[in-house]
């Protein structure tokens, strides 16, 4: 802890702007300094069924515990909430293992992705206490094709892509 005091104080002597720290969906609540910080970072990548089916209502069902908790948490703290990475490979398994990319084994399924990004923001969007999302992954290099049989993060090329674009147009 205080180590980290001391690296957020050295950086506020040189930025001015908002600082946040990123913590894992699972480890955000032993942290001791978030009163340093200006806003909560966290991710995304809780297991969000079980292995059932990701529909929509299925995500959103497992979502409403998780946002009750996220909030309590936030009020506790009187920060803004920043999901830092806001993301789910495009694979059969995403919303149950969505931190694990190295599923090889597993099939690409966009319409599995994108039910998890519309469930996220039907959850989240309109949450006062949260100051924004980042989409985690983001490339657009061509070297690395991207498109619906892409089993990465990235968006683009896929289904997903149309759901993201349509909440960050608001």
């Amino acid at each position: 802890e205080q180590r980290w005091r001391y690296l957020i104080g050295e950086v506020r002597r040189r930025f001015d702007g908002l600082l946040s720290y990123s913590a894992n969906w699972d480890h955000y609540r032993p942290i001791q300094w978030w009163d340093a910080v200006d806003l909560i970072g966290m991710t995304t990548y809780y297991d969000l069924t079980g292995g059932d089916e990701p529909t929509v209502g299925r995500l959103m069902q497992a979502w409403r515990d998780i946002r009750a908790d996220v909030l309590e948490f936030q009020r506790k703290h009187g920060k803004p909430i920043l999901f830092t990475e806001v993301g789910w490979p495009n694979q059969a398994t995403c919303a149950q293992y969505p931190w694990d990319y190295f599923r090889a084994t597993d099939r690409p399924d966009p319409r599995a992705q994108a039910n998890c990004f519309e469930a996220f923001f039907r959850t989240w969007f309109n949450e006062p206490a949260v100051a924004g999302y980042l989409v985690w992954e983001w490339r657009n290099y061509p070297q690395q094709p991207v498109g619906p049989d892409d089993v990465s993060y990235v968006p683009v090329g896929k289904p997903a892509l149309e759901g993201i674009r349509s909440y960050y147009r608001r």
